[in-house]
């Protein structure tokens, strides 16, 4: 039973995420009459880092309620404070912490403010390498989401100015 309740409120969190994207970048973007090249790399940016962020942070909460019940890793009967859970836990960070940084530059990308370009440019850089190392369960959908982010990006880079002096 606990699994199914974890998965509604995965769910849940989703559905909540995705709305709150779409507010906030996509349906912001209409009222402000930006070009639709713009709410294309902002959606981009917004969905790459909606799917680092909650993936990683879904695999950050199973990590840490697993040490919590005192259950192991990798067939260990019981848990102890050792690599793998370090691994683990830094993986999740060093994934979901940039996924959202990312997303938190998508508002910016349709103002076409420069340095959130920038910003975007890099966390999807990072996550592209980052999910391009640990090729392994959704990994390789999170590197292209990140790839097709960065293409999007370079793609509209002329679009972007810098801030005024």
């Amino acid at each position: 039973m606990r699994i199914l309740d974890f998965d509604l409120f995965l769910i849940i969190a989703v559905a909540a995420a995705l709305i709150w994207a779409y507010r906030h970048v996509i349906s912001y973007g209409r009222k402000q009459r930006v070009p639709t090249a713009l709410l294309v790399v902002a959606g981009l940016d917004a969905l790459c880092g909606l799917a680092n962020g909650l993936l990683l942070s879904a695999h950050l909460a199973a990590v840490l309620g697993r040490a919590v019940q005192g259950r192991g890793f990798l067939g260990a009967s019981t848990f102890s404070y050792d690599f793998t859970f370090k691994a683990l836990v830094l993986v999740g960070l060093a994934i979901a912490l940039p996924g959202f940084l990312c997303l938190r530059q998508a508002r910016g990308l349709t103002r076409g403010e420069r340095s959130a370009w920038s910003n975007a440019s890099w966390w999807s850089l990072w996550l592209l390498g980052i999910n391009a190392f640990f090729w392994r369960a959704f990994a390789p959908l999170l590197a292209l989401l990140a790839l097709i982010n960065l293409i999007g990006l370079l793609a509209t880079r002329h679009r972007f100015r810098s801030a005024a002096p």
